[in-house]
């Protein structure tokens, strides 16, 4: 499961998706002035840990997978 905040747009998306990825799919516009080629730091995001009651969901690190440099 995939929540983008602050729009709320949340779902499932294929295991080892990246986030920019992941958002094209959900609908979710995020930034890349440089054409998505991960140069312009428009695309950055933050993945953030703990329980989230209004979403019935724990997000922990471990869940994310590791960090690639292309990313």
């Amino acid at each position: 499961m995939v929540i983008f905040q602050p729009s709320g747009r949340r779902g499932e998306v294929p295991k080892g998706t990246n986030v920019l990825e992941a958002s094209r799919l959900l609908g979710v516009d995020i930034e890349a002035l440089c054409g998505e080629k991960k140069v312009c730091g428009k695309c950055k995001v933050r993945i953030e840990e703990g329980r989230f009651e209004k979403y019935g969901i724990e997000s922990k690190m471990a869940n994310v997978s590791a960090w690639q440099e292309e990313e």
